[in-house]
């Protein structure tokens, strides 16, 4: 840059009058040595009417629109490269319809420039127009080949695309051309993303030796981290490489203890080294005792019988291993219990060996056949079932599977299993028997699924509105089989599902379950004091205040902090305060939905109902999917054990990451705008709304004080807002008619 600069300058020497080069010349110095005066920097020869131009580039937003207008009447040769400043300022404003009438007006006159067309790809970009954003990038890149972010634009297509080995290639060219230029966040965001995935999807494939070379280039450039750890790991055992995959499982689990897949691998290392204690020692950190002991927890006795099993089993002693294995078949633990097979050498046992083989065989099949189906777009439950039909009668699996059998209707292309009471014979019902919580439905057409290990089963009986509400929850954990979005976005993404039936719903643990990074930050963000003024970054939208969401966080952790003091303690007990407030977030999220339901389910008898609320939302989806969520999420504020964190959690939603080139990926893989969310929505309209309710909804600054209110009053002003909704008058239409 240094050696631009002086080429430049030696231009403007005999130049006095060329604009463009005086406009690329203040760019190098900001570009090297970000002051912010540009003028001070400039040489005395440069002429009065071009410092006045920098003098404008320093004025806020509005005022700097008004200037650059009146420069360009004032001097019209300079009107494309002022276009382009004006492009470029609505761009910072999020104004891109407005910057992109900027643009064309600068690209009628200056024709191919690598400027103007990367500020179009940034332009597009904003609006998740993806293809023009790329071809204005490639034509940027043809404008100029030495340009690095052409190639960072091709990187997130190919991600989209779901070609992570081709992101990361682009990504290592950009690394080669230009050393540090990938070390920014949102870079390296991307980057991780492409190694995260590519790594998932090669050992899907069973890929081993290239997934290992893979993650080892991850490692370069994420040193030590604990998920590139995990995954070399868990790939090395599977190569045979056990003590080298214990060496990476030791340092994994060491950095991060909370991440399922490392404890995992490193789980069954420690159990084919009969390391029984260790193993379960490790997992327990994972799951509070406090639910997975707690005495309404119908899986209880379950855990009750493995927890004694590994506390009793011996090499030496065959019988405890036989109870050992049979206890983790019981949990879902079905490949740890393999490998204690394994070491059982009574032939008493080889009937309950190749049993258990036959079982893993089936499960395989049956995530094969879902994932296929997820990447083909293709099958249907009926030919699903039917595959799974003829997989269990090779493997001996008794089965009589059958849509009719299996599912519950509740409209024509709606269909779903009942988890709580599976019928005798079904492919639920076999599963449970290895304590595997099996969601499965042909919804609108296409099968998605998911199998868990069930962690709590338990009844609830409250009294919601005045009247007595039952309802059941299952607390599931260590997916087997993903969801469609869980399987393409390589880790599970779903926190938690209601059943249409409105039995109940179930949670995931392994979607909530924090890191040991997201714990550091947490900790960090409680240690600071509330700030008094926040500067407003984007004027178009509702603010994200972080501020405010720490203020939150600390009202929520209050009675958390003095036990934080000794740091040997630190993680374990914010871990599991957090992974508490998480599950009473969703638990609550997805009890507003089945409140919700019975408004509209079964169809046949809520027909006027149903046709009200689309009337009502004007026959738009994202309005009716968002009608949806906000009674969902108010309805879980008013009723939450804890509404500070619970309004931190909304506070969260909107703080939309969408400054970066992969930042946007996300937004392109969910298919919306980060201001189309139907979550995004809900959490706006919860606090334009308790702003109203205080009677000053005119000025965000407002906000400031949520902190300071008491939870009641959090609390009282959500039941209010579940008047005003209607969420308190359970389907009044339906029982007035009735």
């Amino acid at each position: 840059m240094a050696r631009a600069r002086q080429l430049l300058l030696a231009y403007l020497a005999n130049n006095h009058d060329n604009f463009a080069a005086w406009r690329a010349y203040g760019r190098t110095l900001v570009v090297s040595s970000g002051q912010a005066d540009k003028s001070a920097a400039f040489p005395a020869f440069c002429p009065p009417a071009i410092a006045r131009y920098w003098q404008v580039q320093q004025q806020p937003g509005v005022t700097q629109e008004a200037c650059l207008i009146a420069l360009t009447r004032e001097f019209p040769t300079w009107q494309p490269w002022l276009s382009l400043d004006l492009a470029q300022l609505k761009l910072k404003n999020h104004q891109y319809r407005q910057g992109e009438e900027h643009l064309l007006e600068a690209l009628d006159v200056l024709g191919e420039n690598a400027e103007a067309y990367l500020t179009g790809a940034w332009l597009a970009l904003k609006q998740s127009k993806w293809e023009r954003a790329l071809n204005y990038a490639r034509k940027a890149y043809q404008c100029n080949p030495y340009l690095a972010q052409p190639y960072f634009f091709e990187a997130a297509q190919e991600l989209i695309a779901g070609n992570y080995s081709q992101a990361m290639s682009l990504m290592q060219h950009v690394r080669l051309l230009t050393p540090g230029y990938i070390d920014d966040g949102d870079k390296r965001f991307g980057y991780f993303t492409a190694c995260h995935r590519e790594i998932a999807s090669l050992c899907e494939q069973e890929l081993w030796q290239t997934a290992l070379d893979t993650s080892d280039e991850a490692l370069k450039f994420f040193p030590e981290h604990a998920w590139f750890l995990g995954d070399k790991g868990r790939i090395l055992s599977h190569l045979g490489k056990t003590e080298e995959a214990a060496v990476c499982l030791a340092k994994a689990i060491n950095r991060d203890p909370y991440r399922l897949p490392a404890v995992q691998s490193y789980r069954r290392l420690l159990l084919r080294q009969g390391r029984y204690r260790e193993a379960f020692a490790i997992w327990q950190k994972l799951v509070p005792a406090t639910i997975l002991y707690h005495p309404q927890n119908r899986l209880r006795a379950k855990y009750l019988r493995l927890e004694k099993a590994i506390t009793t089993a011996t090499k030496s002693d065959q019988s405890s291993l036989l109870e050992l294995a049979r206890a983790m078949c019981k949990v879902g633990w079905e490949e740890e219990a393999a490998i204690v097979y394994a070491q059982i050498h009574d032939t008493a046992a080889l009937a309950e060996q190749q049993q258990l083989r036959n079982h893993l065989k089936f499960v395989d099949g049956i995530r094969k056949m879902l994932y296929t189906s997820y990447n083909k777009g293709e099958g249907n439950i009926i030919s699903l079932l039917r595959q799974t039909t003829r997989l269990a009668k090779q493997l001996g699996i008794p089965l009589r599977t059958w849509p009719s059998r299996e599912f519950t209707s509740y409209f024509v292309v709606a269909r779903e299993v009942d988890p709580f009471a599976p019928k005798q014979g079904t492919l639920g019902h076999y599963l449970a028997q290895y304590n595997k919580f099996l969601d499965l439905g042909n919804n609108y057409g296409y099968v998605e699924g998911r199998l868990l290990n069930g962690i709590s089963l338990r009844s609830h009986d409250t009294q919601i509105w005045g009247k007595p509400f039952s309802y059941e929850v299952i607390l599931g954990d260590e997916t087997a089989v993903e969801t469609y979005l869980g399987y393409h976005s390589g880790g599970s993404k779903i926190a938690g599902r209601a059943f249409l039936s409105g039995k109940g719903f179930y949670i995931a643990l392994d979607t909530i379950r924090p890191s040991a990074y997201a714990l550091e930050r947490l900790y960090e963000r409680l240690q600071k004091p509330l700030p008094v003024e926040f500067p407003q970054t984007r004027p178009d939208i509702f603010p994200y205040l972080a501020g405010v969401a720490d203020g939150l966080l600390g009202r929520s952790f209050a009675g958390v902090l003095p036990l934080l003091a000794a740091e040997y303690r630190r993680w374990d007990i914010l871990y599991q305060e957090l992974l508490i407030r998480q599950i009473d977030v969703v638990h609550h999220h997805e009890l507003g939905h089945l409140v919700d339901f019975p408004c509209f389910l079964p169809v046949y008898t809520h027909l006027g109902n149903i046709v009200a609320m689309i009337w009502e939302q004007n026959f738009s989806p994202q309005r009716i999917h968002t009608r949806f969520e906000t009674t969902a999420e108010v309805f879980g504020l008013a009723h939450a054990e804890d509404a500070y964190f619970y309004l931190y959690q909304e506070m969260e939603r909107l703080d939309i990451e969408d400054d970066g080139i992969f930042g946007m990926v996300y937004w392109a893989w969910y298919g919306k705008l980060p201001d189309e969310d139907p979550y995004y929505r809900t959490a706006r309209k919860i606090f334009e709304d308790l702003l109203a309710m205080r009677g000053n909804s005119d000025d965000w600054r407002n906000l400031l004080t949520l902190p300071q209110w008491p939870a009641t009053d959090i609390t009282e002003c959500a039941r209010r807002l579940c008047q005003t909704y209607g969420i308190a008058r359970r389907c009044d239409r339906e029982e007035e008619r009735n």
